[in-house]
């Protein structure tokens, strides 16, 4: 293992390790919270991840287990106390289940004593409305207004410098991610450095980035595997597939590369350019329209070259798993098998049952069938 790839690692398992001053910084639930915003008023973000290595027990006791594993893991890690340090946290309406989890930490502290932080709901909506935009940006402005009062008053010229320094780690991203269409990054590594992002402070991110494209070894070979479907909150699939000798040269899942694929335009007006960049651009569970995600995820396919799709299913999913159908028969057309892999539990994964779907799927690569 290079040097920096040992940082990386270094840094990934400490990603639930919190400072013990947390005054300056604003907690961010998924990296759908507005970076920018956080940076422009002088405070520092920190994104809060869920923990599939620690099974939730008083948040459970609440939380059904119909709710996604992620959101049972946060809510059990607020209920410990843990985020109870940060003077705000922001939480994205990605999805209904976030918004579920602002509601139970609403209900909470009806039923028991429980030190919490604010917590301020994201509102992002993600239809291509006019409308809509206006909704998202007057969200934007009312979090901007929270964030003055905890840091500095946010500027013209502070959230321009906040856009570039997050648009500077997507770009550092974008760099990476090619090197791992080439070979030469590892698609469990590719999430790891993701999942930094909004994580660790930017200088350090960027340092980092540039570490890993200057020790990136020469290309492996193998069957290029896209991930699809829920979110991965660790390696372990990724993982799994490199050791059956494939390569995760792409993902199409909201903790994946969708989160640095587009950047903030630079030359608008900050706050329409973040408006637009949240509501168009940020990774969400469901956008609309559904044909235009359909076809950026068959554009990303193709300039994979993938060999095969995965595409995992959490038990709990009651979204995704109505997108497979038409977007097997698509890759099919263009020779491409997918194998979907249902009911894969957030805590504790069947990996007798990943294992099959992935050989599954590495044996119809090999054998030429869609």
């Amino acid at each position: 293992m290079t040097a920096a790839r040992d940082t990386l690692h270094r840094y990934y398992d400490a990603r639930h390790d919190l400072p013990t001053d947390l005054s300056r910084s604003v907690g961010c639930v998924t990296p759908v919270a507005p970076l920018e915003l956080v940076l422009a008023a002088g405070l520092s973000p920190r994104r809060l991840h869920g923990n599939p290595s620690r099974m939730p027990v008083r948040g459970d006791t609440y939380m059904e287990e119909e709710i996604d594993g992620e959101v049972r893991s946060l809510f059990d890690t607020f209920l410990r106390g843990e985020y109870a340090g940060f003077p705000l946290v922001l939480m994205s309406r990605g999805s209904e289940q976030y918004l579920q989890l602002y509601y139970y930490l609403g209900e909470v502290v009806k039923w028991e004593e429980v030190a919490l932080p604010p917590v301020k709901i994201v509102d992002v909506m993600q239809t291509p409305n006019w409308m809509t935009g206006r909704y998202v940006r007057k969200r934007l402005e009312e979090i901007a207004a929270t964030l003055d009062d905890l840091g500095r008053p946010i500027t013209q010229a502070s959230l321009k410098e906040g856009i570039a320094q997050v648009n500077a780690m997507r770009q550092a991203l974008q760099k990476l991610n090619a090197l791992r269409r080439e070979g030469r990054v590892r698609g469990s590594d590719m999430l790891r450095m993701t999942a930094l992002f909004g994580t660790i402070p930017v200088p350090d991110f960027l340092d980092l980035a540039r570490a890993l494209v200057a020790e990136a070894g020469p290309a492996e070979t193998g069957p290029r595997i896209m991930l699809s479907g829920v979110a991965q909150d660790d390696p372990a699939l990724y993982e799994a597939l490199e050791a059956e000798g494939a390569l995760v040269v792409a993902d199409d899942h909201v903790q994946g590369e969708r989160v640095f694929a587009h950047l903030v335009d630079t030359k608008a007006d900050p706050l329409d350019a973040l408006t637009e960049h949240y509501q168009l651009h940020a990774p969400g569970l469901r956008q609309t329209p559904q044909k235009r995600q359909d076809a950026r995820y068959l554009a990303t396919c193709r300039e994979a070259q993938i060999d095969g799709d995965l595409c995992v299913l959490e038990d709990c999913d009651d979204t995704l798993g109505w997108d497979w159908p038409k977007r097997r028969q698509a890759l099919e057309a263009l020779g491409v098998p997918s194998v979907l892999l249902t009911a894969d539990n957030y805590f504790q994964p069947d990996t007798d049952a990943r294992t099959k779907a992935i050989r599954d799927l590495l044996a119809r690569v090999g054998e030429g069938v869609a």
